[in-house]
């Protein structure tokens, strides 16, 4: 085979592979198509109110769950002072891709002593004790630990439903809030001026883990939850109410 004929194959075979190319791949004869791409905006927010409010906003029946409507008059509430905003979280993420925020502090706390035990030996030069008030032993050590993660946090999965009619996002949630609100007392001991305790802290938690489908673009309420009181305890005549909403963002180059 003369050169000129191998060239010529091979410009033919080029253009033969670039023909199949763009008959497989939808993308070959617009490269700039590739480059749009979608995330989802999901926004959580704990709202609170007195628990008589909360029943009377709840009270009229509803046929769908865009809650909008009830998002707008919780919006009103909070103007004039009948009901806060306490946490607000809002992430993005491509559809099907496990994503968690989050704003914490790390409390690390023991959980079980190793009990006080007398010392092996003493310095020889150490002046007698005058009348001790309290035997010459160890305190006792902490022998294990955990660690609570304090704050908010929020953990989703959400997938674009395109084989329905509406921009639906399907959602797997979980948003938590976590507090510090004392602490249990186990044991005490002591005399006199010396005093000994071991206690585990207390926490309170504000939190759902669940699926469900959103209509984008729209507010939904998926839970109702009871707040701490000052004790640490369920305040029962408060509630706060979740507001979940979905946004389908494209981007583009």
């Amino acid at each position: 085979m003369t050169l000129k004929a191998f060239a010529k194959a091979l410009v033919l075979g080029l253009l033969m592979t670039c023909g199949i190319r763009s008959q497989i791949d939808p993308f070959a004869e617009n490269p700039g198509a590739k480059k749009t791409t979608q995330q989802i905006r999901l926004q959580v927010e704990f709202i609170e109110m007195p628990h008589g409010t909360f029943t009377e906003l709840m009270s009229a029946p509803r046929s769908s769950a865009n809650d909008t409507d009830l998002r707008a008059r919780c919006a009103e509430l909070i103007k004039s002072d009948e009901a806060r905003i306490i946490e607000s979280l809002c992430g993005n993420s491509p559809p099907g891709l496990h994503s968690s925020i989050e704003s914490i502090s790390e409390f690390i706390y023991p959980t079980s002593l190793d009990p006080p035990e007398l010392p092996n030996k003493t310095a020889p030069d150490t002046p007698p004790l005058p009348k001790p008030v309290w035997p010459p032993a160890l305190t006792p050590t902490p022998a294990a630990f955990e660690t609570r993660i304090l704050g908010s946090t929020l953990e989703w999965e959400a997938q674009i439903m395109d084989h329905l009619q509406l921009p639906v996002v399907d959602l797997r949630i979980n948003p938590r809030i976590e507090y510090h609100v004392g602490k249990h007392l186990w044991h005490t001991s002591g005399r006199d001026d010396v005093h000994l305790e071991f206690s585990t802290p207390r926490f309170y938690t504000l939190t759902t883990s669940t699926g469900t489908s959103v209509v984008a673009g729209q507010a939904h309420m998926i839970a109702a939850l009871s707040p701490q009181d000052e004790k640490g305890n369920t305040d029962l005549s408060r509630k706060i109410m979740l507001f979940v909403r979905a946004d389908i963002l494209t981007t583009k180059p």
